[in-house]
């Protein structure tokens, strides 16, 4: 009787084990897949960055020089 409880136990901490591990490999995707997201946001980020330098730099080599 007390090897089937001790089995018995075995056999539900196995299974909650298995459930956790399932429930982090779900929530591994998810922080997986928002990276990727953030990634590309970066890079247009970036871009958008290296375009504004580009301008104000225009803006600066132009200003107060005569037409």
């Amino acid at each position: 009787m007390i090897f089937w409880k001790r089995h018995k136990q075995a056999g539900n901490d196995a299974e909650e084990a298995l459930a956790a591990k399932i429930e982090a490999d779900i929530e591994l995707a998810a922080v997986r897949e928002m990276q990727r997201e953030v990634a590309q946001q970066s890079e247009k980020l970036r871009e958008i960055n290296r375009q504004n330098h580009f301008s104000e730099g225009l803006t600066r080599s132009f200003r107060g020089k005569p037409a």
